[in-house]
């Protein structure tokens, strides 16, 4: 292929997240605000499976890595009480600004997710999300680790944590074994975003190169392109990292709309992992 993707290892992994989520985030916030077109429809699922766990409406949910808000803010209004977090400040302003035009009362923080402690000190939660496979996977296994810990000490007693819509390792290794790169095209809101991707055996790393253009009198003008190297996990490795970090598997789904149980780690793209303090 000629646009020259290269693999990155897990030493430059922490320079991707500034890249994208700091300093080039006006062009990154394209893609979260393109994800708000199916947000609500999203939102609802994830309430779908808070109640089959017992989180009623108005509990505290924690949302680590919430973005530009599409799913904390349907949830606020879905009758939860939300806090979101993210390390962009320019997601949180536009998540703040969103809240404010949909009148819905939802608590916005910049915050690393590594400094959960200190962002959220002396704060607990009844439920905390990770949806879209955001933040676990950014950094290193050990980095996870102390996330998933930091975790643990913001819960409630009889809380859970919940990893929803996360990829999959193992479906990736099936994918990749016909593709080189796969490539994907997705249509923003006044534009197109291209996705070029590689899967890294040797590290189990996920690496994108994303290019934005603009539709403009019927042509396409480059905006730019971003790059991601996010690690991921198999089904095994992620609830083995959470139970190190105190947190005790209660149940593994395939599908949040049909709350099939994952049971075929090949054949399905994401999984959903819902845990309780150990």
């Amino acid at each position: 292929m000629g646009f020259g993707l290269v693999l990155i290892g897990v030493e430059g992994c922490t320079g991707w997240v500034h890249e994208f989520f700091i300093k080039n985030s006006k062009l990154s916030l394209k893609l979260m605000s393109a994800k708000w077109r199916t947000a609500f429809e999203e939102a609802k699922l994830v309430s779908k499976i808070l109640d089959v766990h017992g989180v009623s409406k108005g509990s505290s949910i924690l949302e680590v890595g919430c973005g530009n808000g599409r799913i904390a803010i349907n949830l606020a209004k879905l009758g939860y009480r939300v806090t979101g977090i993210d390390i962009s400040p320019t997601y949180i302003e536009d998540a703040k600004r969103r809240s404010r035009e949909l009148r819905v009362n939802v608590e916005f923080l910049v915050c690393d997710a590594r400094e959960l402690d200190k962002c959220l000190r002396g704060r607990a939660f009844d439920t905390i999300i990770f949806y879209w496979t955001s933040v676990l996977g950014y950094y290193d296994e050990d980095t996870d680790l102390k996330i998933l810990t930091k975790c643990r000490r913001l819960i409630n007693d009889n809380g859970k944590l919940m990893i929803l819509n996360h990829v999959n390792r193992d479906y990736l290794v099936t994918l990749f074994s016909t593709h080189r790169v796969l490539v994907s095209v997705m249509k923003l809101d006044e534009g197109l975003l291209i996705e070029y991707s590689k899967l890294d055996l040797t590290n189990s790393r996920y690496v994108s190169k994303w290019r934005f253009y603009e539709e403009k009198d019927n042509n396409l003008i480059f905006l730019g392109e971003l790059e991601s190297s996010q690690r991921v996990y198999s089904i095994h490795e992620l609830i083995n990292l959470a139970k190190k970090s105190g947190w005790e598997l209660v149940k593994a789904y395939a599908d949040l709309k049909t709350l099939e149980e994952f049971n075929k780690p090949i054949c399905y793209r994401a999984f959903n992992l819902v845990f309780k303090p150990i």
